[in-house]
């Protein structure tokens, strides 16, 4: 194979590989969001609020906030994110 084919073919692979991550962070993103109305009780829908809760599981943290800890701390001990990543996100548009 000669130098620029292996070329494009690394562009290529390190294209794909930037979509599938900025599709799995988008996903996360809109758990994170129903998590944060769901824990702060602006669920808009029953389906969110099952989806919060299912993702609130998953994360190992229990579905509801412990006594003097705030909705956005919350979501950053639960994820591995900075409070201020969750507030960047939760507070992107978008998300209505």
């Amino acid at each position: 194979m000669t130098p620029e084919g292996r070329r494009s073919r690394a562009q290529k692979a390190a294209a794909s590989s930037v979509k599938k991550r900025r599709e799995a962070i988008r996903g996360r993103d809109k758990k994170i969001v129903a998590a944060f109305r769901y824990l702060s009780g602006q669920a808009k829908v029953k389906n969110e609020a099952i989806e919060a809760i299912a993702f609130l599981t998953e994360c190992g943290f229990g579905v509801n906030l412990p006594e003097g800890v705030g909705v956005r701390r919350f979501l950053a001990q639960a994820t591995g994110l900075t409070k201020r990543r969750v507030s960047m996100i939760v507070a992107q548009p978008g998300h209505e």
